[in-house]
């Protein structure tokens, strides 16, 4: 989230705004003349208080409320204070340009009439903005408040207008408008950088194709004026000796197709490779692989604390193999050197967050088809693969923070390279290779403190991560396997809003032979990147 100071301070200006008129709502004709004028001559015997519909009071409240009124006579000081007591009630309850007046009656067999006043929105000013519409801007509040305006709701849809990709600030402040309990809200844009940019440097690639890895990254948060995005990223890994291994490029394009959010995305990725490992390179074991995905997202709650979305995709794989160069099978499902993949995909996302804790979660199920789109003998691989990750950050202290995450997949058949769950390395378990296991299931758990150590730009990072590998067994889960885990440390630096990098150091506590000397056999993850927003 980038809800910005500025945009914090100016929804404090906004409640001290929407509270003077909620103090209107309550004093400047609160009670009407022709009532007052009624109570001029002294008290009057009130039998019944009455509240018109509509309201937000329950009914159990007003008993409550009006039990030490009536059945006795009264005077206008505390017919005034029942006002303010339901007044109060809107008040604390988050409704604070709202209130309750006693409207101009002639009280009748005891019979007093009180109205409730539902503050709303009655106007949006939008300034500042170039590329997005006011007319969305506006729209999107909308979305967010209802009647009788609640602050809670109102920052809310503030909060949402923010993630934006466009908008980098947001200024609100509200005051009142012409009538009782009517608000004009003005909004303050800063619209963010269209374009974006950015570089990196690793060594996060499997040794066996080069494990120095560069990539760059480039493109556009709103091609064509209507939120849609637009990323390249292109990457190459090379090893020791600068020997080519890796090449690939992505392209990725989403456009909302809703005022509410769902999501069409479009994606196409191209990756070329070859061993360059010293004991296969011989063998001239090289790869190419593409791929197509479309999927369709759609939010399904959002509050204030909490989202859900849920999503359906559909992916077209195509991988060749070749050895000495000639067309290869080293692996179960490929015909003449070739295999195909035309998965389903079904998934949850849920977002849950406070001031101090965060939770993410991610549950999905992969189905595979027997589609063949690319011709050939080789028709699509059918399967079934769950897969999961929880993720939580806490802060624990005012510069310690505590993250856990756990993420796996798990399935009953013998999947294709490209489907395989692989295990090692710095997004999983740092100290131990990238890919060092790659089965048919797996599961991976991260355990870390995060201690700032300096203004809150380098940060001490001491970990415990966990993984276990297994392939299927004819048709079962299967249960043999590898388990890794190890301990250590690393630091985290954020220079500025462009440069980031990071260093890892993990002690292996289940010893993996390896006959290299490479960074990665020394333990060390490095990352270097820049961005440019």
């Amino acid at each position: 989230m980038r809800f910005t100071l500025r945009a914090f301070l100016g929804f404090f200006v906004l409640l001290w705004y929407l509270n003077a008129a909620q103090a209107q709502i309550s004093d400047a004709a609160a009670i009407g003349l022709v009532v007052q004028k009624q109570f001029s001559t002294g008290k009057i015997f009130i039998n019944k208080i009455l509240l018109e519909e509509p309201h937000i009071i329950p009914q159990e409240a007003l008993v409550k409320f009006f039990a030490k009124y009536e059945g006795r006579e009264v005077g206008v000081e505390e017919i005034k204070e029942v006002q303010k007591r339901l007044s109060r009630y809107y008040y604390t309850e988050g409704y604070i340009n709202s209130g309750v007046i006693v409207p101009n009656q002639r009280i009748v067999d005891g019979v007093i009439r009180f109205r409730a006043v539902h503050g709303r929105l009655t106007r949006v000013k939008v300034t500042g903005n170039s590329r997005i519409s006011s007319a969305y801007i506006r729209n999107a509040i909308a979305k967010g408040v209802s009647v009788p305006l609640h602050t809670g709701k109102l920052q809310f849809a503030l909060e949402s207008l923010q993630k934006h990709p466009l908008i980098s600030e947001v200024k609100a402040q509200v005051s009142p408008g012409e009538r009782l309990g009517q608000s004009i809200l003005t909004l303050s844009i800063k619209e963010a950088n269209p374009s974006f940019f950015n570089a990196q440097l690793s060594n996060h690639q499997s040794p066996s194709i080069g494990q120095y890895r560069l990539g760059v990254g480039f493109g556009h948060r709103d091609i064509t004026g209507n939120r849609d995005v637009l990323k390249i990223n292109l990457a190459a890994s090379v090893d020791e000796s600068s020997t080519l291994g890796l090449v690939s490029g992505n392209l990725d394009y989403t456009l909302p197709v809703t005022v509410e959010d769902y999501l069409l995305n479009t994606s196409v990725n191209y990756g070329k490779f070859a061993i360059v490992d010293d004991e296969f390179s011989a063998a001239e074991i090289k790869s190419e692989s593409t791929s197509i995905g479309f999927s369709l997202s759609a939010p399904l709650v959002r509050a204030a604390h909490f989202e859900l979305t849920a999503g359906i995709g559909l992916d077209v794989k195509h991988m060749t193999l070749s050895m000495f160069g000639e067309p290869a099978t080293l692996s179960d499902g490929f015909v003449d050197g070739e295999s195909n993949s035309t998965p389903l995909t079904f998934h949850l996302n849920a977002l849950y967050q406070r001031a101090r804790f965060v939770t993410a979660m991610y549950a999905g199920l992969r189905r595979g088809t027997n589609i063949n789109l690319y011709g050939g003998n080789n028709e699509g691989r059918i399967f079934t693969i769950a897969v999961g990750q929880l993720s939580m950050a806490t802060k624990l202290l005012p510069k310690l923070e505590w993250h856990f995450r756990i993420n796996g997949q798990l399935t009953r058949d013998n999947l294709l390279p490209a489907e395989k769950y692989a295990i090692g390395g710095a997004k999983s378990v740092r100290g131990y290779r990238e890919n060092l296991l790659v089965r048919d299931n797996g599961i991976a758990v991260s355990n870390q403190l995060r201690y700032a150590l300096f203004r809150s730009i380098l940060h001490f990072v001491p970990f415990f991560d966990y993984g276990r590998s297994w392939d299927s067994e004819q048709g079962k889960f299967g249960s043999t396997g590898e388990q890794i885990y190890s301990a250590g440390a690393g630091l985290q630096w954020k220079a500025n809003k462009a440069f980031y990098s990071e260093l890892f150091w993990g002690k292996t506590l289940v010893n993996i032979a390896s006959n290299t000397d490479q960074t990665q056999d020394y333990s060390l993850h490095f990352l270097m990147r820049y961005t440019y927003n």
